[in-house]
C-alpha cells in the first residue's frame, strides 16, 4: 500500500518530469496520459524506494518546487541534451543550487539532499531515453523544438546510489561572478561592514569542500590560525581515526650523535638518564592509518629541534648497611643511577649526600655477587 508521502513523492517527480518536456515541445501535450505514463514508470523505479525514504527527512516538496520554478531549464538539458559534457554540468548546476537552497546544516543533510536529486533526475531522464518510450504517443501535434532530437537511443547513464558518487557531484554554490568564492565580492561585502556575510561565505566553502575529506562525514575542514586543517564532525571521529605525528630527523642523546642500529634510542636514554633531541627533517600527520590530507599545521616541526626527557627512574629507598649482626649506618637512601648496556644496574646514595657515598652494581642476568664500593 503506498503510503501518503509515497503518494506526494511519484506525484512531484511526475510534475517535474512534465514541466521538463513541456518546456521542449512547441505542440500541446497530452498531459494527462503523459502523467499516468511517468507516474507509473516512476513507482515502478527500484530508486523511487530511495527517494520515499529521503523525502520524509527534508523538505522534497520545496526542493522540487524550487527546480521546477528556477532550474527547469537546466533540468532539460539534463533530460535533453545529446552533449554529454553539458548534460553533467546541468547535472550538478542542479544538485549544487538545490543544495544551496535546502539549508541544509550538516554533512549527512547534504548528502541525503544531493542523493534525493540525483536519482529523481535519473528515473525522469532514463524515462524519456528508454527505447520503449517515444515522445510523440503523448503530443496532440507531431512537432517537437529544433533542439530535441525525437528518437534518442543512447544507452541509459544511471548514477550509482553511493556516498562516494555523491561527494563528486557536490560543488560550491556558484556566485555571480562564476567563481567559488569572489575575492573582490568579499573585499566588498567588508568594506561595507557585511564582515558577517563574509564570514557565513568561507563557512559555506568550508561545508562544501569537507564532503571531499577522505573520512566525510566523521571528519571534514576547518580554518585555523592561517590553515586548512581536518577537524572532527562527529562524536566517533577521533575514536575511529585517531591522530598522530611521525617525525623524521637526526637522534642526538646527552649532546651526542646516536648511530646504534641494535637498539632503541628511547630505550638508551631512559637507561642513562639522558635527555633526547631530534633535528626534524619530515613531519607527517596521520588520522588513522592514513596520512591527514591537511599538513600545514606539522611543517612548523620541520627544520626545528624537539626535545624530551626521558621517564625518570623509581625513587630512593631506606636501607641500612650492615657487617655481620653489627649496623654500622642505619638509613641510607639508595636509588638506581644508571642501567649500562650489559644490563648491569648502578646503584647509590650519592642524591642523599654525605661524607660517604656507598655504590654497588648488580646484573640480574647473572649469578654473580653484587659489587660493593664505598667512596669517601
Amino acid at each position: 500500500m503506498i503510503t501518503e508521502a509515497a503518494t506526494a513523492v511519484s506525484e512531484f517527480v511526475a510534475t517535474l518530469g512534465l514541466d521538463v518536456v513541456k518546456n521542449k515541445a512547441k505542440k500541446k501535450i497530452d498531459e494527462k496520459k503523459l502523467r499516468s505514463a511517468l507516474t507509473s514508470y516512476i513507482e515502478r523505479q527500484r530508486k523511487y524506494n530511495e527517494i520515499c525514504t529521503l523525502a520524509e527527512e527534508i523538505d522534497f516538496q520545496g526542493l522540487v518546487e524550487y527546480i521546477r520554478n528556477n532550474l527547469i531549464i537546466d533540468t532539460g538539458t539534463r533530460v535533453f541534451d545529446p552533449n554529454s559534457k553539458k548534460r553533467g554540468q546541468a547535472r550538478k548546476e542542479i544538485v549544487c543550487t538545490a543544495v544551496a537552497f535546502s539549508n541544509a546544516k550538516t554533512n549527512e543533510a547534504k548528502l541525503r539532499v544531493s542523493k534525493c536529486i540525483s536519482n529523481c533526475l535519473d528515473i525522469i531522464r532514463t524515462f524519456y531515453i528508454s527505447n520503449h518510450f517515444s515522445v510523440k504517443d503523448y503530443l496532440l501535434a507531431d512537432m517537437i523544438v529544433d533542439n530535441m532530437v525525437e528518437e534518442i537511443h543512447e544507452s541509459t547513464m544511471t548514477t550509482a546510489a553511493t556516498v562516494n558518487e555523491a561527494k563528486n557531484q557536490i560543488c560550491a554554490k556558484i556566485d555571480e561572478s562564476g567563481s567559488l568564492f569572489s575575492i573582490d565580492k568579499a573585499v566588498a561585502l567588508a568594506e561595507d561592514g557585511n564582515v558577517g556575510v563574509v564570514g557565513a561565505g568561507i563557512r559555506k566553502v568550508l561545508d562544501h569542500i569537507s564532503l571531499t575529506h577522505p573520512y566525510a562525514p566523521d571528519f571534514g575542514y576547518d580554518y585555523k590560525n592561517g590553515m586548512i586543517v581536518s577537524k572532527p564532525l562527529t562524536t566517533v571521529a577521533k575514536k575511529l581515526y585517531p591522530s598522530k605525528i611521525v617525525l623524521t630527523g637526526a637522534v642526538k642523546i646527552g649532546g651526542e650523535y646516536y648511530n646504534k642500529s641494535n637498539s632503541s634510542p628511547l630505550n638508551y636514554a631512559y637507561r642513562h638518564q639522558l635527555p633526547i633531541a631530534l633535528e626534524v627533517s619530515k613531519a607527517t600527520k596521520f588520522l588513522g592509518e592514513k596520512p591527514d590530507p591537511s599538513q600545514d599545521e606539522v611543517q612548523e616541526f620541520v627544520g626545528n629541534t624537539v626535545l624530551a626527557t626521558p621517564p625518570e627512574f623509581p625513587p630512593a629507598f631506606p636501607c641500612a648497611i650492615m657487617v655481620g649482626e653489627k649496623t654500622f649506618f642505619d638509613y641510607v637512601l639508595f636509588r638506581t643511577q644508571e642501567i649500562e648496556d650489559d644490563g648491569t644496574y648502578v646503584v647509590s646514595n650519592k642524591e642523599q649526600g654525605g661524607y660517604f657515598c656507598f655504590e654497588f652494581r648488580i646484573n640480574p642476568n647473572n649469578r654473580e655477587h653484587p659489587k660493593f664500593c664505598v667512596n669517601p
